[in-house]
């Protein structure tokens, strides 16, 4: 019976110091953040002369001056959190004197640098700001990355920032062949990705049509320009007969939205496109 008793206050014990250790986290988390916030509004009026002064020069043909004293680290995250802002905010030469600033802070020098943190929230930060930043220099760890990283969210803002930082249609490429080998139906997002890029995709979606990979299809039948060009319309006729019910349906809408490729007084390229229709619903 003692040792019994014994036990349950032992377990009472236990439950009571449980609850007292995370009381004190969640105090000790929420005066952390409080403390870093008034941190943060503190360094923000600290460089308010320095925001107007990027403000002023952002349309003058000299580059933009990083600032004259040493940083400290929180100082540097501030002051990126605010760069980054107005690179998503502007486009062009606005956006190059930016992205120029941020290297010349050796900001984007830093982040290359957090991509081989043995913490995943310092290197997945360090993903985001390199995508923010367009940092090229960073393409050839962010696909390293992307490829070595199993099915899960984080794969998605790896090729966002990979879309953002590619130069070239390859980097495009590679970055969607490495998220079509999970074979997921995610072909709308894929898209919206490629979308972050400011390398034109229609040469890419194009090849990606006439490719035999069912999911590279349905990616070019997402993301293929309303305007399409009269040479991919064979392909489409041929997409038509697929086994895939997808690819059938996607492949018929973009014919019959691009009524100027169907030839004139040929009701049987019409009665095809109805008859794919017809069958699609009857599935």
């Amino acid at each position: 019976m003692i040792a019994y008793e014994s036990r349950v206050i032992g377990i009472i014990y236990t439950i009571a110091a449980i609850i007292l250790i995370c009381f004190v986290n969640i105090l000790f988390l929420k005066s952390r953040k409080i403390w870093m916030e008034k941190k943060i509004n503190k360094y923000l009026l600290k460089f308010q002369d320095y925001f107007t002064y990027i403000q002023a020069q952002i349309d003058s043909d000299d580059n933009l001056m990083a600032p004259q004293s040493p940083l400290n680290s929180l100082e540097r995250v501030v002051l990126q959190k605010k760069l980054i802002e107005w690179i998503h905010h502007f486009k062009g030469g606005h956006r190059e004197k930016l992205i120029k600033l941020c290297g010349d802070m050796e900001l984007i020098k830093l982040d290359l640098k957090y991509l081989h943190s043995p913490l995943p929230w310092r290197r997945l930060n360090a993903v985001y700001n390199l995508g923010a930043m367009r940092s090229n220099q960073a393409m050839p760890r962010l696909l390293k990355l992307l490829e070595a990283n199993k099915y899960d969210p984080i794969i998605f803002i790896i090729a966002r920032s990979i879309a953002k930082c590619a130069s070239t249609e390859d980097d495009l490429r590679e970055m969607v062949l490495l998220l079509v080998r999970h074979r997921k139906n995610v072909h709308h997002l894929i898209v919206d990705i490629i979308k972050e890029s400011e390398i034109d995709s229609t040469p890419l979606m194009m090849e990606f049509l006439m490719d035999d990979d069912y999911d590279l299809i349905k990616i070019a039948l997402v993301g293929m320009p309303v305007y399409m060009e009269s040479n991919i319309v064979p392909r489409l006729y041929r997409l038509l007969d697929f086994e895939d019910e997808e690819i059938r349906t996607k492949a018929t809408g973009m014919l019959n939205s691009n009524n100027r490729f169907l030839p004139p007084g040929n009701g049987g390229v019409q009665d095809e496109i109805e008859r794919v229709l017809l069958n699609n619903q009857a599935v």
